[in-house]
């Protein structure tokens, strides 16, 4: 069965395809741009996200979106992540949470679509902002530069691609859905066979 992860972003295939190779799942990037409706639950936009890229590529795809909620501000950004930081920027981020605990949450919810199930997962880390921007993270993960996971002393961007692939939401939820993927493709391939 071929897995095929769907996102015009490389540096969130790159990390989900470690995780699952790690696991011994293989998948492939099927770049495509999705298109994110603008509501409230992370849920809801992967759900969408996973028809539109089962539409288009039909077979076994899998999706995600992440999201950072700051506990002082009612967990914004949430589901409106992407738009919050290109419109104000990492500095702006560092501007809002002046003052404030900086305590913040990170959660990416993953949804899988074949022909048969839908089914969504979810990976959080809690941690803080930073005070200023450190690392260099791929530009298409900005939060990485500002995100310090509890129990660290530095951001996922002065991290190892290795230290982050432990700890962060993203790899924990892809490890919980490569469990699982593998005990659905092994009940699909014994039902297959029979």
């Amino acid at each position: 069965m071929t897995l095929l992860f769907c996102s015009s972003n490389e540096g969130k295939f790159l990390e989900v395809r470690q995780v699952l190779k790690e696991k011994g799942v293989v998948v492939e990037h099927f770049k495509m741009e999705l298109v994110e409706p603008k509501v409230f639950s992370l849920e809801e936009v992967v759900l969408s996200k996973a028809r539109q890229a089962f539409n288009a590529a039909g077979g076994s795809v899998v999706v995600e979106d992440t999201g950072i909620f700051f506990l002082d501000y009612n967990d914004f950004p949430g589901a409106f992540t992407k738009v919050f930081v290109s419109s104000v920027g990492l500095k702006g981020v560092l501007r809002l949470v002046e003052g404030t605990s900086r305590k913040a949450v990170f959660k990416t919810f993953l949804a899988y679509k074949d022909a048969n199930i839908e089914k969504v997962f979810v990976g959080s880390v809690s941690g803080s902002i930073s005070r200023e921007i450190k690392g260099s993270s791929h530009t298409k993960l900005p939060f990485d530069s500002v995100f310090i996971p509890d129990g660290w002393n530095k951001t996922f961007a002065e991290g190892t691609s290795e230290e982050k692939n432990i700890a962060s939401h993203r790899a924990k939820v892809v490890r919980e859905f490569a469990v699982w993927f593998k005990d659905y493709s092994t009940r699909l391939f014994l039902s297959d066979g029979k």
